[in-house]
């Protein structure tokens, strides 16, 4: 059981460093601004996509339903 808990410490503690070292706070926080609008950009793409994907599944939904309504045959 201790095994355990200390390798669930071991990998918590290595998590913060990792994420510490990407955000800069290790070099005095010079890069928490670039990688803040590194995310934003990120996240802005990542809706944009979601967006993009919703419209082109209401595309699709509607030629289902008209290929439906007329009996299309493939």
């Amino acid at each position: 059981m201790n095994t355990k808990f200390a390798i669930t410490i071991f990998i918590l503690l290595a998590y913060i460093v990792t994420i510490t070292q990407a955000i800069g706070i290790k070099n005095g926080g010079g890069y928490l601004t670039e990688f803040q609008e590194k995310h934003s950009r990120l996240m802005g793409d990542l809706r944009n996509t979601i967006d993009e994907l919703d419209h082109r599944m209401e595309v699709f939904k509607k030629r289902v339903k008209h290929y439906h309504d007329v009996q299309a045959q493939f």
